[in-house]
């Protein structure tokens, strides 16, 4: 489609009536009087040659920018579709359904609405505390809050990278962690509750380095303690947080476990 437009344009306005011939010699645009040509020297003769006048330029801009428009949608439609695959729930986690029963949520909030300074940035979110407390549906809320803004956003667990890259075989797996490092936001839900494996803990390695070097944004949920975070219990996981934290801010979310207290409510309910 590309070499489509840029094909077509020196030939929008050449169509007779469209232009006049001025007293150069050469064609000029009825409407904006700019040259449709150009003169050009050559050591063995003169040749005209066609060229953009203000209205083409406006023309092609206009058209360069809905492709872009077009292409963009498209991309945050898969996006939308890949975490709606990968977690159902997470459709419905807007800010707009926040019941203000976690006041964490309110450093999300901030963090999707100046989004384009923390991808220029490549500043990212710890979101810690226990289980139950908001910290994937604050993570989830930022993921749809971005996608949209038009930005490209995926929310996977270290357990789920590690299957798409064995399915994606020897020779694209390469290609495909490359994928996920040109993402503008990456969010790691439950860092940690992985088993440690040798294998595993060479995807969350490798993840967590190649997205520091990327210096994009990546924020992680994980029910680890800060203080277990400042003094890991091994030199792998010294080097994993190191690299977290060097990019990104702590939100603990403390609070009573929501999920506990909604399964205790609708049993009661149902007595």
């Amino acid at each position: 489609m590309i070499e489509k437009l840029v094909g077509d344009i020196p030939r929008i306005k050449t169509d007779e009536g469209s232009y006049y011939i001025g007293d150069e010699g050469i064609k000029h645009c009825k409407v904006c009087d700019e040259a449709l040509e150009t003169v050009v020297r050559w050591p063995w003769g003169v040749k005209k040659e066609a060229c953009m006048c203000k209205c083409q330029r406006d023309s092609y801009n206009a058209d360069m920018a809905a492709l872009k428009t077009d292409e963009t949608g498209l991309q945050i439609m898969r996006y939308t579709d890949i975490n709606r695959r990968l977690n159902p729930w997470i459709t419905d986690a807007t800010f707009e359904k926040d019941n203000g029963s976690q006041p964490k949520l309110s450093f999300c909030r901030e963090y999707a609405k100046n989004f384009e300074d923390k991808l220029k940035r490549g500043s990212g979110l710890i979101l810690l505390g226990p289980c139950g407390t908001g910290k994937s549906f604050g993570a989830a809320c930022i993921l749809n809050s971005v996608l949209n803004q038009g930005y490209r956003a995926l929310m996977i667990s270290i357990e789920k990278i590690a299957e798409q890259a064995e399915e994606a075989g020897f020779e694209g797996k390469g290609e495909y962690f490359d994928d996920l490092m040109n993402i503008p936001l990456l969010i790691l839900d439950d860092l940690g509750t992985a088993r440690e494996t040798e294998y595993m803990m060479e995807i969350t390695n490798r993840v967590i380095s190649d997205r520091d070097k990327s210096m994009k944004p990546l924020i992680v949920t994980t029910n680890i303690p800060y203080e277990d975070i400042k003094n890991p219990r091994n030199d792998d996981w010294a080097r994993i947080w190191s690299r977290i934290n060097s990019r990104s801010i702590p939100v603990n979310f403390s609070g009573t476990d929501k999920r506990s207290e909604s399964a205790a409510r609708l049993r009661d309910e149902t007595r």
